[in-house]
């Protein structure tokens, strides 16, 4: 609705893919291997620069779902997904296009906005200063949608307390009526 356009198609000049599928595998088959220049080490640094940037007064909502109190942590997302197999595989595309200067594409099967939804799949265009800046898709793995389980009520979290004890103790010397 908002490009008005069935399929999105940016030119980008920067890429980050951040994934823990067979992705890499699939470069090997027809990518040949070459040295990482600095422009590639300067790349690194901004995404990463851009990953932990705490914007103290988010201008939109997409921009405190990224950059504000609760953004992520994308290394430890990454290292939680690597050491639990379990948890299935995910993949991140960040695209720095020309017209779109901060892509998103997500693919994670406990949520591809955790805390905001359980879909597993979302597109989103991040740019407080832009008319057009927004999620764009956020839907259901195809497995789910093939399998008639799509659902928006599903609870992808990861720990849920289902009991809890709350001991305190106020020790001094005045003493309060409740």
């Amino acid at each position: 609705m908002l490009t008005e356009k069935e399929t999105v198609s940016e030119n980008f000049d920067r890429l980050v893919l951040t994934f823990t599928d067979q992705t890499f595998d699939e470069f090997k088959k027809s990518a040949q291997l070459v040295t990482a220049d600095q422009s590639a080490l300067d790349l690194l640094k901004d995404f990463r620069g851009r990953m932990r940037r705490n914007t103290e007064r988010p201008r939109s909502l997409v921009e405190a779902l990224f950059a504000g109190e609760e953004m992520e942590n994308l290394d430890a997302t990454l290292l939680a997904y690597l050491l639990n197999p379990n948890r299935g595989q995910m993949f991140n595309a960040y695209i720095y296009g020309k017209k779109h200067h901060d892509l998103r594409f997500f693919v994670r099967p406990h949520g591809a906005l955790p805390g905001l939804s359980p879909e597993e799949v979302t597109l989103v265009n991040l740019d407080p200063q832009a008319k057009e800046e927004g999620i764009w898709y956020l839907t259901h793995s195809e497995k789910e949608w093939k399998e008639n389980k799509a659902s928006s009520g599903e609870d992808k979290r990861l720990i849920d307390a289902e009991n809890y004890r709350i001991e305190t103790v106020i020790t001094g010397e005045n003493d309060f009526d409740l």
